[in-house]
């Protein structure tokens, strides 16, 4: 019983500690991306201005905004894939396999539990089909091994 709370007590613990590497990581996206959207903000409209009148002399107004544009879709692009390489699977990999193991131990010792628990279950009931041959023969085999002992 004591493997089986220590089990138990290590998945509650991996449980844990996996939830708490994927905030952390959550933390991280949300914090690249508020960052990623924060340089955007002040960035591009400061190259979308500069871009803009360089560019409208040569390519004309549309031409400049145009080539503007896809400079910042570039960029936002650019930004999202480098929050999106953050990975939760190899931040909690360990936890992981570690509360998998107590859950295969666990599931191992109820099973053991529930084989004692079926084995008294089937000696209670012949205990109350036929409660004198049980004590009988419990006195009977006492009985045999004080006579064996006696004669050796």
């Amino acid at each position: 019983m004591a493997r089986l709370l220590r089990d138990v007590r290590i998945v509650l613990q991996s449980e844990r500690l996996i939830a708490q590497r994927q905030f952390a990581v959550l933390r991280v996206q949300t914090g690249l991306l508020a960052l990623a959207g924060g340089a955007a903000a002040v960035g591009v409209v400061m190259l979308n201005v500069a871009g803009f009148f360089a560019l409208r002399t040569a390519l004309g107004g549309g031409g400049a905004a145009l080539v503007v544009a896809l400079v910042d879709f570039l960029l936002a692009a650019i930004l999202v894939a480098a929050a999106g390489r953050q990975s939760v699977e190899r931040e909690t990999k360990a936890a992981v396999e570690v509360r998998d193991m107590a859950i295969a131990d666990i599931e191992r010792e109820l099973n053991g539990v529930v084989k004692e628990a079926d084995l008294l279950r089937s000696q209670i009931q012949i205990f109350a089909r036929d409660p004198g041959r049980v004590l009988l023969g419990g006195v009977v085999e006492a009985i045999l091994a004080l006579l064996t002992r006696k004669s050796d």
